[in-house]
């Protein structure tokens, strides 16, 4: 549980600096793949 608990803690800053890029990939694959099929 130790090793977790330190992983989460490393992960937790890269996963907050991350996450504006993941949110803005998944709303232009979201209109992407709206467009497409739309179109």
């Amino acid at each position: 549980m130790a090793p977790k608990m330190l992983w989460e803690s490393l992960m937790q800053p890269i996963l907050a600096m991350q996450m504006p890029f993941w949110k803005d990939a998944y709303l232009i694959e979201i209109t992407l793949r709206k467009f497409w099929t739309d179109g």
